[in-house]
């Protein structure tokens, strides 16, 4: 996984020097098992540029100025739902078509964010200590006889083939790759 907070800034610090590389690897990621996660402010020239954006399958908006810029994040200028105004961790994301609004928010309070990473392993390790049962998990078949209904895999709950959350480990460590 390649994660750039701030692509504006990180395009600032390096002089534009990994453009090329990036674009690449959003060209090759996905064949390759890679994930390629980028926060910024939007598609443009200071921030993700054109030829990186056009690569990028999903786009998760938190508040934006208007609906036009909703659209733009979204790559539609039909976007009927934005998130309230105002309101920290609300935000827009497209699955399947259709445009839903969502909550986010950090998961501890902490210090800093090297705190709340040690407080939520130390959470997720008492989780495992705690944990009796046995571990079940579905997939959701595309595709088939079965398309639309949960079915079992390995370790893995798959909401939908085009979900902005693929996976879902069921562990005790509940982790969520984008």
């Amino acid at each position: 996984m390649v994660v750039i907070d701030n692509m504006a800034n990180f395009r600032e610090k390096t002089e534009e020097a990994f453009d090329d590389v990036l674009l690449q690897i959003s060209r090759e990621c996905t064949a390759n098992g890679m994930y390629l996660l980028i926060s910024g402010a939007g598609f443009n020239a200071t921030e993700i540029p054109g030829k990186l954006g056009e690569n990028i399958r999903r786009a998760v908006s938190l508040e934006m100025q208007d609906k036009y810029a909703y659209g733009d994040i979204l790559r539609s200028m039909q976007v009927s739902t934005v998130p309230e105004p105002g309101v920290p961790g609300r935000g827009v994301a497209e699955a399947d078509g259709v445009v839903l609004e969502f909550q986010t928010c950090v998961a501890v309070e902490a210090s800093d964010d090297y705190n709340r990473v040690e407080q939520i392993q130390s959470q997720c390790q008492d989780m495992a200590a705690l944990w009796k049962g046995r571990f079940l998990s579905f997939r959701r078949s595309p595709y088939g006889r079965n398309s639309g209904r949960w079915k079992r895999s390995r370790n893995r709950l798959t909401i939908s083939p085009f979900c902005p959350w693929d996976m879902i480990w069921l562990r005790p460590q509940w982790r969520a790759f984008v």
